[in-house]
This record gives C-alpha cells, structure tokens and sequence, in this order.
C-alpha cells in the first residue's frame, strides 16, 4: 500500500517536472505593457467620456439597489424572490431617473471627503463602543 503511493507521489513529481520545461513566465516588466498602460491611455486621452451616461447608470444602480435592499430587509419579515425584484427594479429606475435628470458621479466628487469622515467616525465609535 506504501510503494503504490510512494510510486503515485513519484510518477506526479516527475510529470511535473518534466512539463516544467514547457512553461513560460513572463517577466513583471511586461505586464504593465498590456493591462495596466491600456488603462492608463484609457483615462488619458479620455475615451471613457463616451461612456460616461453608461458608467453613471451603473454606479446608481449599485448604490440604490444596494439602499432599497436593506430598505427590503426592515420592510418585511422575510425577503423572497419578488421582494428582490421590487428593489432591483425600484433600484434601475431610480438611477434612469438621475441619469436622465442629468446626474453623474462627477457631482459628488467636492463631497467625498464628507463620506471618508462619516466612515472615520462611525469606524472609531464601532472601535469604542
């Protein structure tokens, strides 16, 4: 019973060694030439301008589905499958709504400091109390 697993654990180790010949690593250095510098030409030369109605969409979406979940959750007892589909709907048609009204993210920006000292205080009140 011991010599079959020694030779299984045997035969694995030669496998892989053998098949270690074939792969082939890329330096670090390379990566950055496709992923990272794409994105980076991406937000400099500011092609994501003609995205931007779309991006906006996605983002209320998040945060209103996520506000209209737990918005659900306090509602009612249990949260089945049509109270689900009640805040993802409510949810996609608010973020239309602000979409259409003319919102973007973009507005928010002057204000996110607000956001970094209500998660700093909440954080130390959660840390104390």
């Amino acid at each position: 019973m011991k010599t079959t697993n020694i030779k299984i654990i045997f035969a694995t180790i030669l496998v892989f060694a053998l098949l270690s010949g074939i792969a082939h690593a890329k330096p670090l250095t390379d990566a950055f030439l496709g992923g990272l510098i794409q994105i980076n030409d991406f937000f400099e030369n500011e092609e994501y301008v003609a995205y931007s109605k779309t991006i906006d969409f996605f983002f209320f979406a998040l945060i209103f589905i996520i506000i209209y979940m737990i918005g659900v959750r306090y509602s009612f007892k249990e949260v089945h499958r049509p109270e689900r589909i009640m805040a993802i709907s409510l949810g996609s048609m608010t973020a239309f709504l602000l979409v259409a009204a003319g919102f973007s993210v973009t507005i928010f920006l002057p204000f996110i400091h607000w956001v970094f000292y209500f998660l700093i205080f909440w954080f130390w009140w959660w840390l104390l109390g």
